[in-house]
């Protein structure tokens, strides 16, 4: 998917694992459900909701959303 022009594009549910999206316009896509483990997010683009990006390979994993995870 690099350099992809997914505007709009409804992602829901879609399996995008190490997908590599660099490059790839997502404005206004739809992620719900979207597995993005691993990824490569483009560089300009905010992680979306529930995502962070790992320091030190750049790769999407989910954010934790244990409000008892002492460990953030």
């Amino acid at each position: 998917f690099t350099d992809a022009k997914l505007v709009n594009a409804d992602l829901t549910g879609a399996d995008l694992t190490d997908a590599d999206l660099t490059g790839a316009d997502l404005t206004g896509a739809i992620l719900t459900g979207t597995n993005l483990t691993g990824a490569r997010w483009p560089d300009k683009a905010p992680a979306p909701k529930g995502w962070v990006r790992d320091s030190g390979s750049a790769r999407l994993r989910q954010a934790k959303s244990d409000v008892n995870d002492s460990s953030t």
